[in-house]
């Protein structure tokens, strides 16, 4: 079910893509979807977590 822009859940998710498109579709661009059957399963966000996760270890 798709929620129009006006409404408060359309406004974050908005929001949301503002910030996390930028940073994720250039992992895309590197990292493909693995391709299981008819299904495709998208690793970006793993590698965004996993990365942001070691950035923190390295600064803290």
């Amino acid at each position: 079910m798709q929620v129009g822009s006006t409404h408060p859940i359309g406004r974050i998710q908005v929001f949301l893509d503002r910030i996390i498109y930028p940073v994720i579709l250039p992992l895309r661009r590197i990292l493909p979807p693995l391709r299981l059957g008819g299904a495709m399963i998208d690793l970006s966000p793993l590698v965004l977590l996993l990365g942001l996760q070691l950035l923190r270890r390295i600064i803290c």
